[in-house]
């Protein structure tokens, strides 16, 4: 049977601190951005075109073990004859849900792109925009 385990009250007050807290943030995120339009689009402008760090994949050292499997994951199986037959098998059925739901259509076709592209995806996926 299981037990009913409440918090001490240490616990609570803790806990109520870090609500208060998260609220003050948020609250204070809010008042900012409700300041003005050329608020906005300055903190929209700040965020976009400041310094951002980029991460891009590279595929591990030849010859490593981690590199058979990448090599066996991404070049034999996503790249390879598996990856366009499944890409191509889930654009097929997101044309066949057309009717039925255009929600379910539209994503199938976008994921089975994403499959079919994801050699020129992985290589771009730190480049900057």
């Amino acid at each position: 049977m299981t037990e009913l385990v409440t918090a001490t009250p240490v616990e609570t007050d803790i806990l109520g601190r870090l609500r208060a807290k998260a609220g003050a943030v948020f609250n204070g995120v809010i008042r900012f951005f409700n300041k003005g339009p050329l608020t906005r689009i300055l903190a929209l402008l700040a965020l976009f075109l400041g310094p951002q760090a980029v991460m891009a994949i590279a595929a591990p050292a030849t010859g490593t073990f981690a590199y058979d499997l990448y090599d066996l994951a991404v070049n034999d199986i996503l790249n390879g004859p598996i990856g366009f037959v499944g890409g191509l098998a889930v654009i097929v059925y997101g044309a066949s849900q057309l009717m039925r739901s255009w929600m379910v259509a539209l994503l199938a076709i976008m994921a089975g792109s994403v499959i079919i592209e994801a050699d020129a995806i992985v290589t771009s996926l730190g480049a900057l925009i």
